[in-house]
């Protein structure tokens, strides 16, 4: 089942529903310039690590992806 949580979703909207729904992957995309992309996935990071939800090797079944504007730029 995907859940598409609309345009400009706050951080912590997006991390409580992956502590709610606890998904296999969890999707991420951006519009935003090189300066906005790397604070908010470094927010980001930030916030799942501190609720535990970024994958360890091997040891959890959760994948993540982020994609941006950047033409080189996607994957966490």
């Amino acid at each position: 089942m995907a859940v598409k949580l609309g345009p400009a979703v706050p951080i912590d909207d997006v991390v409580n529903k992956i502590r709610e729904s606890r998904p296999e992957v969890v999707a991420i995309s951006m519009r935003l310039g090189d300066l906005h992309v790397d604070k908010l996935i470094s927010q980001f990071i930030e916030k799942a690590a501190q609720y535990r939800l970024l994958p360890v090797k091997a040891a959890s079944a959760m994948r993540l992806a982020a994609c941006g504007l950047r033409p080189t730029w996607c994957g966490l």
